[in-house]
């Protein structure tokens, strides 16, 4: 966009805000100085920016409505009172979708914890109906569908890293998607090891494991409950989040 750095005397009129320690007024001030143009190139969310910019006593100025606008905000001026406003607006349809997909993962772990935890109430079925036959069967059949969401979980971990990663940049922090996956796989290994126990008390008939079960379901059952809920305020928020943006 530019070639060449020039250097050039020009009357530029700044509007200085000059607060006056007693009386709180701004006055206007003309003066004449020396600035660069085009110093600098400029990047607005890897856009480059395609206005003029010059740079006076270190610092860079650019034109404020080309900035708002790729920033998707709406400029306004007030003649009366002499005042740029500036409102945020829409952004570019890739904050969009992000948010959207943002929206979909804490949703997505939401589902997972309720599925994982749906498990252990199959092993509470398992308690009611414990039987010499179909019980081990039943519980092979837990023990394979935990294993299943391990292989889901480790999926969910890379997508969260990007989605972690992509927020950052858009100034969103999302990181809490990462503990809630952990908090899912938290409350499998809890769920895992109650499937464990409840098949030991079912070979052996001894007491500690059925105790040993029940702890182990009641806080995987307290962990669910605080997950689910985490993830779904945090669903809700970038529902509205997108909403807001397509307005």
């Amino acid at each position: 966009m530019k070639a060449n750095v020039k250097r050039l005397v020009f009357v530029i009129v700044f509007v200085l805000v000059c607060i006056n320690a007693l009386g709180g007024y701004a006055e206007d001030v003309k003066k004449t100085v020396e600035v660069y143009f085009n110093l600098a190139n400029f990047k607005v969310n890897g856009r480059q920016v395609m206005a003029d910019s010059i740079n006076y006593n270190g610092k860079n100025y650019l034109p404020v409505r080309d900035i708002s606008e790729m920033l998707y905000s709406n400029v306004s001026w007030d003649a009366a009172t002499n005042t740029v406003e500036i409102k945020s607006g829409r952004i570019d349809r890739y904050s969009v979708k992000l948010c959207s997909n943002i929206q979909f993962e804490y949703n997505a772990l939401k589902e997972m914890s309720e599925s994982i935890h749906g498990l252990a109430n199959g092993l509470n079925v398992v308690i009611k109906e414990m039987t010499s036959y179909g019980t081990i069967t039943l519980l092979d059949t837990i023990n394979a569908a935990i294993n299943d969401y391990y292989k889901d979980l480790e999926s969910h971990k890379e997508i969260v890293e990007g989605y972690i990663a992509l927020a950052k940049d858009y100034g969103l922090d999302v990181s809490d998607m990462a503990t809630l996956v952990d908090d899912c796989e938290k409350i499998l290994k809890k769920v895992s090891l109650a499937a464990s126990n409840l098949k030991s008390f079912y070979k052996t008939a001894e007491e500690d494991y059925l105790q040993d079960y029940y702890k182990l379901v009641n806080s995987a059952t307290e962990l669910y409950l605080s997950t689910n809920k985490t993830a779904h305020i945090k669903y809700i928020e970038y529902f509205n989040k997108v909403q807001d943006l397509l307005q």
